[in-house]
């Protein structure tokens, strides 16, 4: 009788090859994650969310070294999203209010939401907390759940922001965390393309203190846009979101633990869009309404106003490139009208300077 030392590759059905590779798929596996981790490091190392400055992320580099960092100490600084950057422009508020020069810093930032006021502020604290005024311009559409998280989010909030900020998001946030390289793939690609393309376009600032952000600028966008898509896109069925209001009151309390006065500002819109969202959305302004009110009444001192049309302003809908980003006449036009109102709210004086309500009236 003859017996067999091993049970034989037919018997278990499993041939040569499929032995082969099971025992090389360990391997493969240790290779594959070894190659993960150090790409997840690389991301993490290198400044892949800041190579090109004309980015969502990139810009805080910009704000950080071109803006901030060589100006004095500021008078008034100005938050909010590329709305504001477009309609403010700090020299000639300085001249409407007698303040010296470099004190006003607009701090628009692309994209913006509040809890990018918030974060920007923290981040530079020591130097911002010296303002006397802290003017903040807010967006209904900003304050819906449907309103996703940013690249800078994703790139610099805290693992304690990501949970609960943005309405359902907190799961894709918390990955993020740990894994970077998911949390900046956008930033990625974006990085890749200018390396391979040398198109690594930067962000200058203007003599007027604001940043560039267009290659072009002009005096007068179009006659008329699709309304109706631009909100549809803008709004996303809208949902009203308390957690936006909470990142908004957070700036205020830091606001106020420094002694610096706030003003919150709704910017003018085209009129062809506020008749749109007066139409089809009428919830959302209607809740930002609110949330001024209560931030006034939670937060006593701070004051508020509401420039929804252009046309209140004086305004005409062809002085913005889109639905509501001011073009260099629009944008003097909305400087004095910021100016006079600051100046009619009998703001504090600074120790080392004129009160803004013994600054020359503007035109």
């Amino acid at each position: 009788m003859t017996f067999r030392s091993s049970t034989s590759s037919s018997e278990t059905g499993l041939g040569t090859e499929t032995l082969r590779l099971r025992g090389w798929r360990p391997v493969g596996l240790a290779w594959a994650i070894a190659w993960l981790a150090a790409f997840e490091l690389l991301v993490r190392v290198l400044p892949v969310a800041s190579y090109v400055p004309a980015s969502e992320a990139g810009i805080v580099d910009v704000l950080d070294t071109a803006v901030i960092a060589p100006a004095p100490d500021p008078a008034i600084v100005l938050l909010g999203n590329s709305r504001l950057r477009d309609a403010v422009a700090p020299r000639q508020l300085e001249e409407r209010l007698g303040l010296a020069r470099g004190t006003v810093l607009n701090l628009g930032i692309t994209a913006g939401q509040p809890w990018d006021y918030a974060w920007l502020y923290e981040r530079h604290r020591e130097k911002l907390s010296r303002a006397r005024v802290l003017v903040v311009a807010l967006d209904d559409f900003r304050f819906s759940t449907r309103t996703p998280p940013g690249e800078r989010f994703r790139r610099f909030a805290s693992f304690r922001d990501r949970i609960g900020t943005y309405d359902g998001k907190t799961p894709s946030l918390v990955v993020g965390w740990f894994w970077k390289t998911f949390d900046l793939r956008d930033a990625i690609v974006r990085t890749a393309k200018a390396l391979l393309t040398g198109n690594r376009r930067g962000v200058p600032v203007a003599d007027d203190g604001r940043i560039v952000w267009r290659d072009e600028e002009r005096d007068r966008g179009p006659a008329t846009i699709d309304d109706e898509a631009e909100v549809r896109s803008r709004y996303r069925k809208f949902e009203r979101s308390a957690a936006r209001v909470e990142t908004v009151a957070r700036l205020l309390r830091l606001a106020r633990e420094d002694g610096v006065a706030v003003r919150l500002v709704v910017l003018p819109s085209r009129d062809s869009i506020i008749d749109e969202v007066d139409r089809s959305v009428p919830d959302a302004p209607r809740y930002l309404t609110e949330v001024l009110e209560r931030l006034e009444r939670d937060f006593p001192g701070t004051r508020s106003i509401e420039w929804r049309r252009a046309s209140e302003l004086g305004i005409e809908d062809d002085r913005f490139y889109d639905y509501g980003h001011l073009t260099p006449p629009g944008a003097r036009v909305l400087t004095d009208r910021l100016a006079e109102w600051l100046r009619t709210e009998a703001l504090p004086p600074n120790e080392n300077g004129p009160s803004m309500r013994e600054a020359p009236r503007g035109r």
